[in-house]
């Protein structure tokens, strides 16, 4: 899957696990509908991708990833 024009974005889960996140670009950074999990895991992301850790996300867009995770 390629990626859009900064639509798509890589969340490192944990070492070399990456799930694949769909951006809405007319939101806050901080504001938790702006980021959509779309259950995608990778090892490996396209080297052309932007990658974010866990931790830099807002609670509750982590609070869904975890929930698709499990």
């Amino acid at each position: 899957m390629g990626l859009k024009k900064g639509k798509y974005m890589y969340i490192e889960i944990d070492d070399r696990r990456y799930l694949k996140v769909r951006i809405l670009k007319g939101r806050a950074k901080d504001d938790a509908s702006r980021y959509i999990p779309l259950g995608v895991i990778v090892s490996n992301p396209p080297k052309s991708s932007s990658v974010m850790k866990l931790s830099e996300l807002p609670p509750e867009v982590v609070n869904k990833i975890k929930i698709i995770l499990h």
